[in-house]
């Protein structure tokens, strides 16, 4: 399941509409609670900030809190190191 079909499995929650929350009393599912807070994340002034990882084996997103908006992998001692190390050995075959 995903955000919104979380949030819409619950009788009463909060709900993605276009790109905003609307309010609705409250929930019974177990991952409710987290669907909420992933929706707020993404519809509040934090969403633009919210980035895939560059990674394409990577499935993580994470908050570019960088200054210039300039990150662009999960993990720069994960992620970050084996994309780098994978285009040097592509360019020296």
């Amino acid at each position: 399941l995903g955000i919104d079909g979380v949030l819409r499995a619950n009788p009463g929650s909060l709900r993605l509409r276009a790109g905003r929350l609307a309010f609705e009393p409250r929930r019974a599912h177990p991952l409710a609670p987290v669907a909420e807070a992933a929706a707020r994340l993404l519809t509040g002034p934090g969403g633009k900030l919210v980035r895939r990882c560059g990674n394409p084996a990577c499935a993580l997103y994470f908050i570019d809190g960088t200054r210039n908006r300039s990150r662009r992998w999960c993990s720069m001692e994960v992620c970050g190191n084996r994309t780098k190390v994978a285009a040097w050995r592509a360019r020296h075959r």
